[in-house]
Parts: C-alpha cells; structure tokens; sequence
C-alpha cells in the first residue's frame, strides 16, 4: 500500500461493504489513482470479503463488471492508444 504505484497498469478494485478490510482497498485504490491515475474501486453493499465466490446473484453482478471493465480496459488498450 506504501509502494511506488505510478506507471502501473490500470487496476479493479472490488469489495463489500461488510468486508473487515474494505478500508484497506478504498485506500489501495486512492494511491493507485493518485500514483498512476488509472484504479478503479466498487464496493458492494452488504457484502462480505469473498462474496463474489458464492453462487449468488450480487457475485455474478460483480463478476460481470469484472468483465466487462477487462473487456473494455482491453479495447482501449489496442495498437495505437498509448
């Protein structure tokens, strides 16, 4: 969390909001942005940590965010868009 986090690539962060460490990502991702401008944070409501690795539909919402960012992070990283 201290690290020089400038240069790196872009970063998803996500977390529920009744994760014990959802602090720890909110400020993970504020020293990402500030460092390299290019993190993203989602945190879910009434969620636990690892609730995206239940069969539950708030885990396949956010999975699908999940690919959907790659997705898009992937387009806007073609030949070209330094």
């Amino acid at each position: 969390m201290f690290a020089d986090l400038s240069g790196l690539p872009p970063a998803l962060l996500i977390a529920g909001a009744l994760d014990p460490i959802v602090d720890d990502s909110l400020s993970m991702a504020r020293q990402w942005q500030q460092q390299s401008g290019n993190a993203d944070c989602v945190v879910f409501p009434h969620a636990p940590h690892g609730f995206n690795r239940f069969p539950t539909r708030l885990a396949s919402r956010a999975n699908g965010l999940v690919r959907s960012w790659i997705s898009q992070s992937c387009e806007n990283d073609g030949p070209g868009d330094d």
